[in-house]
């Protein structure tokens, strides 16, 4: 199994490149793509295009269009994002909070600190990360790193 993990924020030419047999998978999940029959032209829709933005222009939302990716090439699909935390779990005992909307209204991106928090955990801790959507990569490299996400 390829090691490259199917991220939201990864090319369509990246995933082709490290995927070759997923082209079909996208040419039926954006049948438009497909039209695209000058290789030229659909190298540079592919050099230029997330899957996130390839999602989007289907009615399947990011998370699910990426798991079905994943599914196809045997890896671990996205966290469900409505899963429930254990008791012990919640914001009032996290041990490290991170307020991540800040940090992406000023440009900035919250990989750095969320993975110095990482570092520092010990079994059971919990860093509380709030943003204003799915932060797919953040939950992906704790993922690599044996953490539980919910």
């Amino acid at each position: 199994m390829n090691n490259k993990y199917i991220t939201p924020g990864m090319k369509l030419s990246e995933l082709f490149e490290s995927y070759p047999e997923l082209e079909l998978t996208i040419n039926e999940l954006i049948p438009l793509i497909e039209k695209f029959k000058i290789k030229s032209l659909r190298d540079k829709v592919y050099n230029s295009t997330t899957i996130e933005s390839a999602a989007k222009t289907t009615v399947i939302e990011v998370s699910d269009f990426i798991n079905i990716l994943r599914e196809k090439v045997g890896q671990n699909t996205m966290t469900n994002s409505n899963a429930v935390a254990p008791e012990w779990a919640n914001y009032e005992t996290a041990n490290y909070k991170i307020d991540a909307k800040p940090m992406i209204e000023a440009g900035e991106h919250p990989l750095t600190e969320f993975m110095a928090q990482v570092d520092k955990m010990t079994e059971n801790q919990v860093i509380l990360l709030i943003t204003p959507f799915l932060p797919a990569p953040l939950i992906e490299k704790s993922i690599n790193r044996g953490l539980i996400n919910w």
